[in-house]
């Protein structure tokens, strides 16, 4: 079975995580990927380099725009 192409319907890996195909269609879901992005990032403690690391991911992903990677 294809994956659909329209981005607003939910794609799951084989595992069940969300997936993307491409750079842009993370993009134009980053709605649904930032509360996973936040929860490993509370799971980390807030304290760690990995925690650090996902802090500066999340401040990233907010401000880049379709402009940015189109």
């Amino acid at each position: 079975m294809s994956k659909p192409d329209d981005p607003n319907i939910e794609t799951r890996s084989a595992t069940g995580a969300l997936s993307a195909n491409d750079l842009m269609e993370f993009h134009l879901r980053w709605p649904e990927f930032r509360p996973v992005a936040h929860a490993l990032f509370d799971h980390q403690q807030g304290a760690s380099s990995e925690a650090e690391t996902l802090k500066w991911l999340i401040a990233l992903a907010d401000r880049i725009s379709e402009a940015d990677i189109s």
